[in-house]
């Protein structure tokens, strides 16, 4: 860390969930996925495509949750608690729920069928894709350079 302080530099974040508060960062990026190579194979996707959810109650702070925009991507909303990068991820009520404890969970599974599965493939395609995180880092260092400029 003394390094990343030392540098004078402002640092790009593929997590809002996973920055330090002793660094500057200038944006978020999130992390790109290959939405077409997903899922990572054909029985994995049909698998994950058909299941009601996809139930992720870890307990520690997962900084980037592939397996979860894995799931979006086949139209499975996603339970989660809001651990990590998982708010970054997961929107409530439109590709799943946070819940904080068992109880939350199990209210959550019955009700997951009102999220709408064609809106969580689109809105992980959206902000996962690979194109997006390629347009983004341009758009950084064009406001750095502004930035340094004035």
């Amino acid at each position: 860390m003394p390094a990343y302080q030392a540098s004078d530099s402002s640092f790009v974040s593929i997590s809002d969930a996973d920055r330090s508060p002793d660094l500057d960062y200038a944006v978020t990026v999130h992390h790109g996925v290959d939405a077409d190579g997903l899922p990572f194979n054909p029985r994995r996707g049909e698998i994950l495509g058909g299941a009601a959810a996809r139930l992720h109650p870890i307990d520690f702070d997962e900084p980037f949750g592939l397996s979860i925009v894995e799931s979006l991507i086949c139209g499975t909303p996603v339970i989660a608690y809001p651990r990590g990068a998982l708010p970054d991820i997961v929107d409530e009520g439109i590709t799943g729920r946070l819940v904080r404890d068992i109880g939350q969970a199990v209210a959550a599974v019955h009700s997951i069928h009102t999220v709408d599965r064609a809106g969580c493939r689109s809105q992980a395609r959206e902000r996962f894709g690979a194109d997006r995180m390629v347009a983004g880092y341009p758009a950084v260092y064009e406001r750095l350079i502004g930035d340094s400029r004035r």
